[in-house]
């Protein structure tokens, strides 16, 4: 059971600690349809390492509720297949939440107009029990994304599986990735295998500027046709620094 199902509007302060009692328990559930929320996370919530087998349940989870605002009080979500889920759901805002650990997911945003910042990934890298898993630390679909000033760390998917740390697909026209970080972990000083530190594919367009990505296969890969601006961005430990056409891209400058 949920420690708190959302069936209003409303302002929602979460101040008591959750522990999942089964690993499909979801901890915060905003019910389908239900708009304009505020979720202000104090406590901690926690799914126990001992659920291990391909989990799918989330921290946070919302669908088809719009305009949801979530943010970080000083609490943090560990341990969930999803840090938090939200499946087509416009304009949700996610401010200086922290997610310690999560099995597939930190973060994933379904929807236009999604806004994530100053918040705090690490430790995605799925489960023995989930073979050829892809594991991201932040995923938005949708046009017009915003993702800034986030720090995701140590992501990498099981057997065959990519690891990526920050992912912007499907259509996500106008987007703005400004200011982030997004490091792997090394293997015997080299980058681990099938990593990327930022994937933009599905067509969109988005402004890549004053990013810094870290001991990655690929520091920006992106798929065709994307386009974007690329600027004033920093690589360290990647084995390709820039992945993509450069003939659909405006390259700027370097932070080196």
């Amino acid at each position: 059971m949920p420690l708190l199902n959302i069936t209003v509007s409303g302002y929602y302060a979460i101040t008591a600690d959750y522990t999942a009692s089964s690993p499909t328990d979801d901890a915060v559930v905003v019910a389908p349809g239900v708009h304009n929320v505020i979720i202000l996370l104090y406590s901690r919530l926690i799914c126990p390492a001992a659920f291990s087998t391909g989990r799918q349940n989330a921290g946070i989870r919302l669908s088809n509720s719009n305009a949801v605002t979530v943010l970080g009080m000083g609490g943090h979500i560990r341990g969930f297949g999803f840090g938090l889920r939200a499946d087509n759901c416009d304009n949700v805002t996610v401010d200086n939440l922290c997610i310690p650990d999560a099995l597939m997911r930190g973060i994933k945003i379904e929807g236009n107009s999604a806004v994530v910042r100053n918040s705090l990934i690490r430790s995605v890298y799925g489960s023995t029990f989930t073979p050829n898993q892809y594991c991201m630390g932040l995923e938005m679909s949708g046009v017009a994304p915003t993702a800034m000033g986030n720090t995701i760390r140590d992501f990498r998917g099981t057997d065959n599986g990519e690891g990526v740390g920050l992912s912007i697909t499907d259509q996500g026209i106008g987007g703005i990735v400004k200011g982030n970080a997004s490091m792997g972990t090394l293997l015997n000083d080299e980058p681990r295998a099938k990593t990327i530190a930022y994937w933009v594919g599905g067509a969109s367009d988005v402004d890549f500027v004053h990013n810094h990505g870290a001991n990655c296969n690929w520091g920006l890969a992106a798929s065709s046709p994307t386009s974007g601006l690329f600027d004033e961005n920093s690589f360290r430990h990647c084995t390709t620094e820039f992945n993509a056409s450069p003939v659909n891209w405006i390259i700027g400058g370097s932070d080196g």
